[in-house]
């Protein structure tokens, strides 16, 4: 007698969860593979959703307004978790700030292949700029934690932020190893002890 056939049908979602699914997958799957791999087939199936093109059309406009949006919610993710980190911190030192930051590493270098995608494309920048600038202040913060004065702390962070980005994409091409990523985490810790000086003798106190 041959086997019936699954005849459930596949569940439904709202629309907020469908999408919410679509960048979910597409945060998971960038961890281990190249951006140019995940096509929207792949990303839906990732969901578990079916029809992959019509959903993102219907929802996103786009392949591009889904790596938009994915971009922009992981930079949420990084903000939250600065500032939590931050919060949860018992004992206030540089390491321990720069430890908070450095959580976030895996969540930037996703968030940059996107960013350089959509940069490729022409895509409109305002919004992950103002992401930009929320993940910058939130870095700040945490250099003011240790008594940076706020203008060297501002500097500092976006010269953090621009490394990580930096380190993200680039690292490959500029032949950079682990330890060069580690020399520069320590050089960057004695910067943050030393800031206040630094500040001084740049007049910005």
């Amino acid at each position: 007698m041959a086997a019936k056939k699954n005849t459930e049908p596949a569940p439904r979602f709202k629309r907020k969860e469908s999408e919410q699914l679509l960048i979910s997958a597409f945060i998971d799957l960038l961890a281990n593979h190249a951006i140019s791999e995940l096509d929207v087939d792949v990303i839906a199936t990732k969901a578990g959703l079916k029809s992959g093109h019509v959903l993102v059309h219907r929802y996103f406009e786009s392949r591009s307004g889904l790596v938009s949006a994915t971009a922009h919610q992981i930079s949420m993710q990084i903000t939250e978790h600065i500032s939590q980190g931050l919060a949860s911190l018992t004992t206030i030192t540089p390491l321990a700030v720069f430890t908070v930051i450095g959580e976030t590493t895996d969540l930037t270098r996703r968030r940059a292949l996107l960013i350089s995608e959509l940069m490729t494309t022409g895509a409109n920048f305002e919004l992950h700029a103002a992401d930009n600038m929320r993940m910058i202040t939130g870095i700040a913060q945490g250099f003011e934690l240790i008594g940076m004065p706020p203008r060297i702390a501002h500097a500092s962070a976006v010269k953090r932020a621009s490394l990580m980005f930096m380190e993200s994409i680039y690292s490959d091409w500029m032949g950079t190893s682990l330890q060069d990523a580690n020399d520069v985490r320590d050089m960057t810790i004695v910067e943050m002890v030393h800031a206040v000086e630094h500040s001084q003798q740049l007049g910005w106190e």
